[in-house]
């Protein structure tokens, strides 16, 4: 039984390293921003995205799932997909080029932070109680998971900042801080990514997951990534949510 034990902890901290890599690198993310490097603070924080899928995956094929394990794992998605991008944006929504450089109007941006923030939490934590409990859903999320709204806001940021898009994107990322925190608290129903009934969608599904960490390493096509996030989100909500779908 202590063999045991010793063994399961032993295979936990291989998922739990990579947790904590990619807790490491999101407030990396936010040092580089301190000193105005937003692009490679939001390339950082697209690693780990492909980190948060990593260390699911390993605890899985490693049978290495614990209750400790999901709860550093939630707090590292709270400071990776939800302040680190905040913090980010809120820097870079201050500077020169924005039109919230001046007070009050950075009121109008650490506002909408602030709430994206705060339903990030509420949704990591509602989400950790339905685990505990056996309430959760196999094949559907229930409001859109903190990597998604995380992974939207920073592919957004790369663009914005490799095409000097500021000016004219500033005025609609608040509302968008607003939007998503929202639909992470919301009820709507969100399928996972998995195998599908439908062949395309799953050789579609196969291409992205081979082409997208090719991508973030190389740090190219951030505008793919941005669409890959709006259109899982826009499709996936409208599927799920239309009348006669099985959630389960």
């Amino acid at each position: 039984m202590e063999t045991t034990s010793r063994t399961q902890r032993i295979r936990a901290l291989v998922p739990n390293t990579i947790t904590c890599t990619s807790l490491v690198l999101g407030l990396v993310s936010i040092f580089f921003s301190f000193h105005g490097k937003f692009e490679q603070a939001g390339w950082l924080l697209m690693v780990c995205v492909l980190l948060d899928k990593l260390d699911g995956t390993t605890a899985r094929l490693l049978g290495a799932g614990s209750e400790m394990g999901m709860e550093l794992d939630s707090f590292s998605d709270l400071i990776t997909f939800c302040v680190a991008p905040g913090v980010i944006w809120a820097g870079l929504l201050g500077s020169a080029e924005s039109p919230f450089a001046a007070w009050p109007m950075r009121l109008l941006v650490y506002g909408p932070v602030a709430f994206f923030v705060l339903t990030g939490a509420l949704r990591l934590a509602k989400f950790n109680c339905a685990a505990q409990s056996g309430e959760g859903l196999k094949g559907f999320f229930q409001g859109i998971p903190t990597t998604l709204a995380g992974a939207t806001m920073t592919s957004l940021l790369v663009v914005v900042c490799r095409h000097e898009l500021l000016p004219v994107a500033a005025p609609y990322v608040p509302p968008l801080f607003v939007l998503l925190g929202l639909l992470m608290v919301s009820r709507l129903y969100l399928p996972k990514v998995g195998r599908r009934k439908s062949r395309p969608v799953n050789y579609f599904t196969v291409f992205n997951a081979v082409t997208v960490p090719v991508l973030i390493l190389l740090r190219e096509l951030p505008e793919y990534l941005l669409f890959l996030a709006l259109l899982y989100m826009t499709v996936g909500l409208t599927w799920a949510n239309r009348k006669g779908v099985e959630i389960q």
